[in-house]
């Protein structure tokens, strides 16, 4: 998949059908202002290249470590994830 800018990452965004609006500091979002639409496009995107995809709602990634190819993320609970692919977002 690699690694976007944010213009190529809003143009990915409306490729997929997700129009963005760009916000006066120039944040951007969608124009649903509905965060899943962002979702449901990385959703889509893992799909297409056979990964599995869970999606953490509401945690707090106090801890990353890559080791031996496998991030392993510790939340504010102590709750341990690993994965060998990594999207954060805020």
């Amino acid at each position: 998949m690699g690694c976007w800018s944010p213009r190529q990452m809003k143009a990915r965004c409306e490729s997929m059908g997700v129009p963005m609006k760009t916000e006066d500091d120039m944040r951007v979002f969608p124009v649903s202002n509905n965060s899943d639409d962002i979702v449901g496009i990385f959703e889509a995107l893992f799909a297409q290249n056979n990964h599995r995809i869970t999606v953490q709602y509401e945690t707090s990634i106090v801890d990353v470590q890559l080791v031996d190819n496998v991030y392993i993320m510790r939340d504010k609970k102590g709750q341990i994830y690993t994965s060998d692919i990594l999207c954060l977002t805020t």
